[in-house]
């Protein structure tokens, strides 16, 4: 339904103890909306390819295992033999994070390199130093960038907190927060912002920010028809169904990738190529105008 085609099977670790089926899956279709960043800066800092916090690697991997399901795995890697795993070649075998005591505490999932041949890269050595040092004065500034916004947001919510107006505030990073659209944007940011937030405000998880000024601080994704995929969205759970059984009525197993592809379209100002396209654009604009509603 999501446009995604076949690659090759996934073979993955014994130790993960799967027992499912797998697959390598390509799509032409994009996942999620754009995001439309606010005030804060998104970035994340990383180092050799690494996240600098977690120590989780940035390319070449599927996703990173943590929690019960990383435990599982250490316990039956401990239980293996000595040396078992030794001389098995590079390639699905999950790949340890440690903490900075040396404790194994998540596994990243990497990816055949003959399975991600397709995806385009760019190895030329003078624009990729280029590319490199740019990153590395990006991710400087926007530490400073984002710390000035967090101390600033400070000064204002202890202003109005005195003058008894906190309840015009909503708290950002709080975990328990139902409105998605905010629960998406503050898990864009990166750990930084969060660790000045904690820091400056003396407490984790909280970052007051003005009801009407939450877009412009921290930014919010773009209204898309994915969002009926995926939840992204304001609009309820009923209403997604629906305009899912629709799309899936009119265009099968293809509903996902038309919208997406005419969505597209349409904001890029083309005309479909298709003779039905104006059926599909008129079904996208019915979707957006809901959607803004």
């Amino acid at each position: 339904m999501t446009g995604w085609t076949r690659v090759g099977d996934y073979h993955g670790d014994a130790r993960e103890g799967s027992r499912v089926k797998r697959a390598y899956y390509q799509s032409n279709v994009a996942g999620k909306a754009s995001f439309r960043q606010g005030i804060a800066q998104t970035v994340h800092a990383t180092y050799s390819g690494v996240n600098a916090r977690t120590g989780q690697l940035l390319e070449g991997t599927a996703e990173t295992l943590q929690g019960v399901r990383a435990q599982r795995i250490g316990m039956q890697a401990a239980a293996a033999a000595v040396g078992s795993m030794d001389g098995i070649p590079a390639g699905e075998h999950l790949i340890p994070v440690f903490d900075g005591e040396g404790n194994v505490v998540a596994y990243d999932r990497p990816l055949m390199k003959d399975k991600t041949m397709g995806l385009q890269k760019d190895t030329h050595l003078g624009r990729m130093l280029g590319v490199w040092s740019g990153r590395l004065l990006e991710e400087e500034a926007a530490h400073e960038f984002n710390r000035t916004l967090v101390e600033t947001l400070h000064e204002v919510y202890e202003k109005d907190f005195a003058e008894g107006r906190a309840g015009e505030y909503v708290n950002v990073a709080d975990r328990s927060i139902k409105d998605p659209i905010i629960r998406d944007a503050w898990g864009t940011m990166g750990t930084r912002i969060k660790d000045d937030a904690a820091e400056i405000f003396g407490q984790e998880n909280f970052l007051p920010v003005r009801r009407e000024l939450v877009n412009d601080a921290i930014g919010y994704r773009s209204a898309s028809i994915t969002d009926m995929w995926t939840g992204q969205s304001r609009v309820s759970e009923p209403i997604r169904n629906a305009v899912k059984e629709i799309a899936t009525a009119l265009f099968k197993e293809n509903a996902y990738r038309y919208l997406k592809r005419t969505e597209e379209v349409v904001q890029n100002g083309e005309i479909p190529a298709r003779s039905n396209g104006l059926a599909y654009r008129g079904f996208t604009g019915q979707i957006r105008r809901l959607l803004d509603e």
